[in-house]
């Protein structure tokens, strides 16, 4: 995995105020589509994001040291040593963003050091926090740039509104954080990460696949000053919730101790049944047996080993938390019973596996998962305008719509099949072909990461499954033959998954000619398809 990076993060405050300097971040850059879908994504923007602004800290060569002297950083020394590091590239960047003269150095004091906890897929960014002060607010700054006294990020962190300025991590976890925050920290070892204020992320080794190892535990308490909720009547309250307590049996101990340092009045939401979302769920049960469970009845029919209090939810429920408001969203497409939460507070969207942190979406088809369910969710959910967006599996997201955006615009590979070999009865199904290979067929797929198949347009490939259907293909093979000529044959195989899902879709739209289409999963697809495979793969070693 290597070693983590570093950011210098630099936070400019005034003396005589409570204001500092924050940046308008730059909006990453939206994919290419086709002409007559750009109208359709260009109104789907997310709002501003304002933070402090940020730079990369490379180290010097050799023997040399930094020239920039930061007050008070021998207290990080066990952690970090800043001398080796060119601090004044990093200022440079720093002061280009604000406009500031290059000559403007000052004196800067160490604020803090933030090591990122694992996430993954890479190996994570670690932030140092430094903080200078001036006298008087200096007036010629660059556009993107404004003072913000501490009262007003609050409140937009707080009390978020869709389609309003957004405040970003950087400040909140630099500057803020001791003034609104929900005190839940986890144990030194589970690193943890609390953005939007309320919300605690808690990575968790898990049993889930490539290129993720962890899943990502939500814990949701009251923050400091908290008062009663706006929910008049809620559906349910609680003291803490907990959201997918998935994690692997060797850091069970980790969890029990979690739960039996957060209030005993205490609700347990859980997205969907796969094992990497719910194998904690006993330790919880032990620590803490009068928590209540609250999931989707799909869910629960899959999950079987909750013994006390269950509640079922569909969607719109609405849950209080001290001061913290969550409204449940019904979220079909990855199973047929995944939920989603939106926290009302920060207008953060906790989506579970609906997205990933990197990388593409997996639909569950054998649990009730289709496209056509996929893509109402994630209409759904650009309607909400979220300002953060929460997975299960890696980071936060900052740019949602931009990100959902990515989702419709894109295959993103949606496998569903590799859900097959982690459910008890393929382990009795072995003795058959069919189940060998695609045993075979997945584990090479996530060693190989197929990224080929993300760059069609995900509308263009269903229209060009669509007329093949049109044009006579009646089996599977005939439809990826066809379709994804284009495509290293070596990938036929994930391909085929996906060309299940776009079937469906068409399927559940009325848009499939009336014709026989044969069952696309026969045995001859199985062995036509990995004959290509393994030509693919001697071809390739010519």
């Amino acid at each position: 995995m290597g070693s983590p990076s570093h950011k210098l993060v630099a936070a400019i405050t005034v003396l005589s105020t409570n204001e500092f300097l924050v940046v308008r971040q730059p909006r990453p850059p939206s994919p290419p589509s086709p002409p007559e879908e750009e109208e359709e994504y260009r109104r789907l923007v997310d709002s501003d994001l304002y933070d402090l602004p940020s730079a990369p800290l490379q180290l010097l060569a050799g023997e040399a040291r930094s020239e920039v002297a930061i007050s008070g950083a021998d207290s990080n020394a066990g952690h970090l040593d800043l001398s080796r590091f060119d601090i004044s590239a990093a200022l440079d960047q720093i002061f280009d963003q604000f406009g500031l003269p290059d000559g403007m150095r000052g004196e800067w004091r160490f604020l803090k050091y933030v090591e990122e906890a694992e996430f993954g897929p890479d190996a994570g960014v670690n932030m140092v926090y430094i903080v200078g002060s001036l006298e008087s607010k200096l007036d010629a700054l660059q556009e993107s740039c404004r003072w913000m006294s501490k009262e007003c990020a609050l409140g937009l962190l707080s009390e978020a509104k869709p389609g309003s300025d957004r405040i970003g991590p950087y400040a909140y976890i630099g500057l803020l954080n001791s003034e609104l925050s929900s005190n839940c920290t986890a144990s030194p070892a589970l690193p943890s990460q609390e953005y939007p204020p309320g919300i605690t992320l808690v990575p968790m080794k898990s049993k889930t696949l490539p290129p993720f190892r962890t899943t990502n535990l939500v814990i949701v308490r009251a923050t400091n000053g908290a008062g009663g909720s706006a929910f008049s009547e809620p559906f349910a309250s609680g003291d803490a919730l907990l959201i997918d307590p998935g994690c692997s049996s060797h850091v069970h101990a980790e969890l029990a101790d979690l739960v039996d340092s957060i209030p005993k009045r205490l609700l347990v939401l859980v997205t969907h049944h796969h094992h990497d979302h719910i194998e904690g769920l006993s330790v919880v049960q032990r620590c803490n047996p009068d928590a209540v469970l609250l999931t989707h009845q799909n869910t629960m029919n899959r999950i079987g080993n909750w013994k006390t209090g269950y509640t079922s939810v569909t969607g719109g429920e609405k849950i209080s938390i001290g001061d913290q408001e969550l409204q449940v969203i019904f979220a079909p497409g990855h199973t047929d019973g995944h939920m989603g939460l939106l926290h009302v507070n920060t207008n953060t969207l906790i989506v579970g596996d609906h997205c990933v942190g990197h990388g593409s979406a997996t639909l569950d088809s054998r649990s009730g998962g289709n496209m056509k369910d996929y893509f109402e969710t994630t209409y759904k959910f650009l309607n909400l305008s979220p300002h953060v967006l929460i997975p299960m599996h890696g980071r936060i997201n900052l740019w949602p719509k931009l990100m959902l955006c990515g989702y419709l615009r894109h295959e993103n590979l949606i496998i569903s099949s590799y859900f097959f070999f982690k459910k008890r009865e393929f382990y009795c199904s072995l003795a058959s072909v069919e189940a060998w290979m695609v045993l075979f067929c997945m584990i090479y797929i996530h060693v190989r990461i197929c990224v080929l198949l993300l760059s069609r347009n995900r509308r263009a490939r269903e229209a060009s499954i669509l007329q093949s259907i049109e044009n006579g293909a009646q089996t599977l093979f005939e439809i990826v033959s066809k379709t994804y000529s284009d495509v290293d044959r070596k990938l036929w195989i994930p391909a085929s998954f996906n060309v299940r899902l776009h079937v469906d879709h068409l399927n559940s739209q009325h848009k499939l000619p009336k014709v026989r289409i044969r069952n696309i999963t026969t045995l001859r697809d199985v062995f036509h398809l990995y004959g290509w495979f393994l030509l693919g793969n001697v071809q390739s070693q010519l």
